[in-house]
């Protein structure tokens, strides 16, 4: 089972009944559709809010020891400002750590300034870049953490 622990007030669990405002990241996916991933098991959706709305919203899955993030996207108007940072972090120090989990996984989009951001945040890449249908070339990443 996945225990979501209280995060800042900035930030927040979504469901049905406070999802507020719209979103649509950069891959194509809604508030809706991360709404019914929020919905199953051993899955939460963290979003970021500010006065505009939601600049931010984060897919993970905890599986097995590790937490799996399928999706980090910000606001288009937010790159840079931070909030992929602060939806790591939570996901990190709150999550990830509550949980007991002893790594974070992720799949990035290949592209030299992301890989380096994720490098930065102390993430490595974990296997052979692959083509994933509908993404493009995908680069597994992971965390340990302590």
């Amino acid at each position: 089972m996945l225990v979501k622990p209280k995060l800042p007030t900035s930030l927040g669990y979504i469901a049905g009944s406070d999802a507020g405002g719209d979103f649509r990241g950069r891959l194509g996916y809604t508030l809706k559709d991360y709404l019914a991933e929020a919905g199953k098991a051993n899955n939460a959706v963290v979003v970021r809010r500010t006065a505009e709305g939601i600049v931010g919203v984060a897919w993970v899955e905890r599986e097995g020891d590790r937490l799996i993030v399928h999706h980090l996207e910000t606001d288009d108007r937010f790159e840079g400002g931070g909030v992929g940072t602060e939806l790591l972090v939570a996901i990190e120090k709150r999550i990830a750590l509550t949980n007991g989990v002893n790594e974070i996984a992720l799949d990035a989009l290949e592209d030299d300034e992301l890989i380096a951001w994720y490098k930065r945040r102390g993430f490595a890449q974990a296997g052979v870049t692959r083509d994933e249908p509908g993404y493009g070339r995908i680069v597994p990443m992971r965390k340990k953490l302590a």
